[in-house]
């Protein structure tokens, strides 16, 4: 049993409620099963995971575990998108302001998602192209960019301080 000594919260830790809760999902396994291998009530096991802080994210994944190819396939777009701006089909600048420009936070956290996820050498690789890319065009485009990296720092605060929140509560 995985418990942790702190204050009055629950005994359990996250990760374990997410595991336990993960082993209860697989076909064939009972929660009354999960709570007797790991000595736990079961009715807390089915509170668990009626509380969406402690359902698992799910992510079609591969064998491998990396992302199914829409995150692969978004990080495409932007080298197809690119690569027509090089050949001057497009203009990049204004299809910046038409889009609002947010479409670079996209191809960003989806490249940032690939890197994190997928353990396949040419998936990183790729990823840590697009996000030199996204980072370049911040750089040369300067303020023009402001916008979409005040957004995206702001995500990630918030989501961060969140994440603190969550932790303290529980």
């Amino acid at each position: 049993m995985s418990t942790q000594q702190r204050g009055r919260g629950s005994k359990y830790t996250d990760d374990f409620k997410r595991q336990l809760i993960a082993e209860s999902s697989v076909d064939g396994v009972s929660v009354p099963m999960v709570a007797q291998r790991h000595g736990v009530p079961d009715n807390r096991i089915y509170a668990w995971r009626s509380d969406g802080r402690f359902q698992p994210v799910i992510l079609n994944v591969n064998e491998g575990g990396a992302p199914v190819s829409s995150v692969a396939i978004t990080v495409l777009c932007l080298m197809v998108v690119l690569g027509c701006e090089w050949m001057g089909l497009i203009d990049i600048v204004n299809m910046l302001s038409i889009a609002g420009q947010n479409f670079l936070l996209l191809y960003c956290v989806a490249a940032l998602a690939l890197l994190k996820l997928s353990n396949k050498v040419f998936d990183r690789a790729a990823s840590i192209v697009t996000v030199g890319i996204v980072v370049a065009l911040i750089i040369v485009e300067g303020t023009t960019l402001m916008y979409p990296l005040v957004i995206t720092l702001l995500g990630f605060a918030i989501g961060a301080r969140q994440h603190t929140k969550e932790r303290a509560q529980s």
